[in-house]
């Protein structure tokens, strides 16, 4: 999903390369995508660490020690749950830490408004990575591929729908890209 919600970004206002304008994107739109996606590392720092709960189910699997798999995928959601109320302070006040850092009030702004929208994200897409560990080392690594493609359709689909206003829905732009991103990592975590 990441990738679709820096490409949408990255063309929300020209549709350049998708919708046939010919508009390059401002400078301050571009800046505004790299300074969201530094704040992402946040996120991924927290699935490399949700990620090591795939070689601890491996490890009870292989010994058939079926009730530690239970409890480590259940404290995978525990690490979820600590590491989401870590992050979400950080990105709901993602605009003073961009100014603190000397950036554009107006870049600063903007990005606060995806963050807002897509903080949302952390808990079910955490405990997704989690469930995704147990899949995978059950041998149902299509699974998680059918439900990943699926989400990749669905975000590119709600991103063009809230970012441009298609569809009949009304013209939302980054908070639209958010809260596209949030509905569909919710119906990954809960289709896995």
């Amino acid at each position: 999903m990441g990738f679709i919600d820096t490409a949408s970004r990255y063309y929300i206002k020209s549709k350049r390369l998708l919708f046939k304008s010919t508009r390059r994107p401002s400078k301050k739109e571009l800046i505004t995508t790299s300074r969201i996606v530094a704040l992402g590392i946040l996120f991924i720092g927290a699935i490399g660490i949700i990620s090591a709960t795939a070689p601890l189910i491996a490890q009870a699997v292989g010994a058939g020690r079926i009730r530690d798999i239970r409890r480590i995928v259940r404290q995978g959601f525990w690490v979820a749950l600590a590491l989401t109320i870590i992050i979400m302070p950080i990105l709901f006040n993602a605009e003073p830490i961009l100014l603190i850092l000397g950036q554009d009030p107006e870049i600063s702004a903007m990005a606060q408004t995806y963050l807002y929208y897509a903080s949302g994200v952390a808990l079910p897409g955490l405990m997704f990575i989690s469930l995704r560990s147990l899949l995978h080392v059950r041998g149902a690594a299509v699974a998680v591929l059918v439900i990943t493609i699926f989400g990749i359709f669905v975000n590119g689909l709600g991103n063009y729908a809230l970012m441009f206003g298609n569809f009949g829905f009304p013209r939302l732009e980054l908070a639209g890209a958010g809260i596209s991103t949030t509905f569909v990592n919710i119906v990954m975590f809960l289709l896995i």
